[in-house]
């Protein structure tokens, strides 16, 4: 309208010479009302002017001061709207292309995936999908009993699938390809989620301790349980290392949550005891997986002997390889522009990566891969890499996807995953002397790594009770001995023929490693939670200063400061008040306490 208007009273404002609008200081007075009204044209006659309603000074100076702007530029006044509406259609032309652009990626990428992982079964008794829905309902049962006890779930979990093995055998429908589908999907879930949530931040204010803390104590274990599988067991070298590096990893699902406890509650938070621990943990199944994927392929690949020296070393290149373009991916955030997009493009690029690295027999690229993508993502996001597709830098995005990794972790990656290591293991084809060798064998590598760790904390400014804590705290082990536990049993089955001459013995060692990984976790995980839960407040210095209180249990606690742990992204605020009620148990942060 008032376009309109200037452009009918050109000729006369030509005439009598142009308007003035009133100076800064004058807004709101006289003279604003009246420049108000030349510029009012009534809905019912544009060609009349109508004095409008007098504004307030605040007011005023907002609405007139657009109108001052325009009138003074008279002349471009059309070409200027014209072009904000043109800008305005070509940014929802582009957001339209990039959102069908995207979910066109998207269904390929999920065909691409499923590819490798779907197949139809019915849910009839004792078939496949009856097999996977008793797993999954007697390991919740399994974890809820075990957490009433005070005990870890995940060890209820493993225990229920033995029981639904070994008594009755209800699972006796899951099918092979499915349980190594299920391992193969829960170690993707839980390296997205430590890819997530690395601090690199903290591991490169701790330097060069988080790097002896990740090495030293998991290959001296790997090596050491190496040397005794192969004096107690017979087994071969290549062979017994890569057990060895099953064991060699510890678990983030026991040692990451249970330090989060303790940073919560305020012990050993001056000297950054849980995040060197929780650094090193993340870092360490890397480690883990790519000794493994090094040695099965020495130890049960099948081709010529320089294919399979080179299998580990390819694992490793293709798996980083294949991460960082998952990476350069995702950080294009303007075709991930929600949450749901975002979680569910990662999830299928884990899945692609997971199965048809599985499908082309190097598994272990597939879990590297995996991790690698969900780090560098992680860091794309917070840097606002992506160029001209991406949203720019934002916290929020790693914090949302990692949040609902956790969800699928725990209701389902996580039962799933230890009801079916559990009922792979069948006592009927265990020999009764396997189990003292397999815990002589856990023992032993589990003494070296204790002391390694303690070792590898040398320098980092800490008391000797500290240090035998960090290396008693290093012991748990669970997801990754779950997830490749059975693997070299699984190698062995596909890539051997049943009429070699030593087949029988290495399916013997196969069934000896998958006991040893399942008596590691149920050995290991429950004591190194007690360590961590009853030595760690005795053991390790409380910061007294700047603590905040906090109910636990019914009970008032007290714990770092509120910005503290929304930095380290610790436990989940759940409302905040003159105190603040936290879950320490709870996998994430998921508001910022600093607004």
């Amino acid at each position: 309208l008032i376009t309109s208007h200037l452009a009918m009273k050109n000729i006369a404002d030509e005439a009598a010479g142009p308007v003035k609008p009133p100076k800064d200081e004058e807004v709101g007075g006289p003279e604003t009302d009246n420049f108000l009204r030349k510029l009012s044209v009534s809905s019912d006659n544009s060609s009349r002017e109508t004095p409008g309603p007098r504004l307030s000074r605040q007011a005023s100076k907002i609405s007139a001061r657009p109108s001052i702007t325009q009138y003074e530029k008279e002349s471009g006044i059309l070409s200027t709207k014209s072009t904000t509406s043109e800008d305005e259609k070509e940014k929802g032309r582009w957001k339209d292309l990039l959102n069908m652009i995207s979910l066109v990626l998207m269904v390929l990428l999920a065909y691409a995936a499923f590819l490798f992982f779907f197949h139809v079964e019915y849910l009839l008794p004792y078939d496949s999908g009856f097999a996977v829905v008793i797993l999954w309902v007697a390991s919740k049962i399994g974890a809820q009993l075990m957490q009433l006890v005070g005990l870890p779930p995940l060890l209820g979990m493993l225990l229920s699938g033995m029981v639904v093995k070994n008594c009755g055998d209800l699972a006796r429908g899951l099918p092979e390809s499915w349980g190594m589908g299920v391992r193969a999907f829960g170690l993707m879930n839980i390296l997205m989620r430590g890819g997530l949530e690395m601090d690199f931040g903290a591991v490169k204010r701790m330097g060069f301790a988080v790097v002896r803390l990740t090495v030293l104590p998991g290959v001296s274990e790997a090596l050491a349980s190496a040397g005794l599988a192969c004096g107690i067991f017979g087994m071969p070298f290549f062979l017994a290392l890569s057990m060895g590096f099953i064991l060699g990893a510890v678990s983030p699902a026991v040692v990451v949550g249970g330090m989060f406890n303790l940073q919560s509650r305020g012990f050993g938070v001056e000297k950054g005891i849980p995040s060197l621990v929780v650094a090193a943990a993340s870092f360490d199944d890397v480690v883990a997986i790519s000794g493994f994927s090094m040695f099965i392929g020495l130890a049960v690949g099948k081709g010529d002997v320089l294919m399979s020296a080179l299998h580990g070393p390819l694992e490793i290149g293709l798996g980083f390889l294949g991460g960082a373009i998952g990476a350069v991916v995702m950080s294009f955030t303007k075709l991930w522009d929600t949450g749901w997009k975002r979680t569910a493009v990662i999830i299928l690029f884990g899945i692609l990566f997971s199965f048809s690295a599985k499908y082309a027999h190097y598994s272990g690229a597939g879990a590297l891969a995996s991790l690698v993508m969900a780090c560098g993502a992680a860091q794309f996001w917070i840097r606002g890499v992506g160029g001209r597709l991406s949203l720019g830098p934002s916290e929020e995005y790693a914090h949302q996807v990692e949040h609902d990794l956790c969800l699928l972790w725990k209701h389902g990656s996580e039962p799933l995953l230890f009801g079916v290591i559990g009922s792979a293991l069948d006592f009927a084809q265990v020999e009764a002397a396997t189990v003292p060798k397999a815990l002589a064998v856990i023992m032993g590598g589990v003494i070296v790594r204790c002391s390694m760790a303690t070792f590898a904390t040398l320098g980092a400014g800490l008391t000797s009770r500290e240090r035998l804590f960090v290396g008693l705290a290093w012991v748990p082990k669970a997801t990754v001995q779950a997830a490749l536990g059975s693997v070299p049993l699984d190698m062995v089955r596909a890539n051997m023929d049943p009429s070699d001459p030593e087949f029988a013995s290495m399916e013997a060692h196969g069934m000896a490693i998958l006991a040893v990984a399942v008596f590691s976790i149920l050995v290991t995980a429950p004591a190194g939670l007690i360590v961590i839960q009853q030595l760690g407040p005795r053991w390790l210095e409380s910061k007294a200063d700047d603590v905040v209180e906090f109910v636990q249990d019914g009970s008032v606690q007290t714990g770092p400061s509120l910005r503290e742990i929304a930095y380290s992204k610790e436990v989940e605020v759940t409302e905040v008040r003159s105190v603040a009620t936290v879950e320490p148990d709870s996998p994430k942060l998921l508001v910022d306490v600093g607004t």
